[in-house]
């Protein structure tokens, strides 16, 4: 399976990388939500991991787009903005579930094998290409193309 992800800061994405690499993910990353569109717009993912706060627009604004192109793949908002009206906002502009920071990878972790389990075709989803959106990836195999993401 693949998994997109997008923004935070380097502590978070360098750790969450690896570890969701390491729990059978692969991993890709974009640095903005202009490339994060590229890479999840090719609709080789399985699930997204979108952080709010991109360097060059608003998460909701790049799901919202991703949502306008028809991209279908459940989105998981990972953000540190935590009131209950930024949650809402989030989950009713086309996110499927919403982890606020500091989170705990174990519960990344289940939150990722529950939108896979609801959103696949099979019952046993063994691996997840995921793009982190600014952020992580989670098991992502292949590679966006140059032209599109430069």
């Amino acid at each position: 399976m693949n998994a997109a992800g997008l923004k935070t800061s380097s502590r978070y994405k360098v750790s969450s990388k690896h570890s969701l690499a390491d729990a059978g993910y692969q991993v890709d990353a974009a640095a903005d939500g202009k490339t994060a569109l590229c890479l999840a717009a090719e609709g080789k993912y399985d699930v997204l991991i979108v952080d709010l706060g991109l360097p060059d627009q608003d998460g909701i604004g790049l799901i919202l787009q991703l949502r306008q192109l028809g991209v279908s793949a459940p989105v998981l908002i990972l953000s540190a903005r935590r009131s209950v009206d930024d949650r809402v906002r989030g989950l009713e502009q086309g996110g499927d579930d919403y982890l606020t920071k500091p989170f705990a990878l174990a519960e990344l972790l289940a939150r990722l094998r529950n939108l896979l389990k609801r959103n696949s075709p099979s019952s046993e989803v063994t691996r997840l290409r995921v793009p982190i959106l600014n952020w992580i990836c989670c098991g992502v195999r292949h590679r966006a193309k140059e032209s599109c993401c430069i």
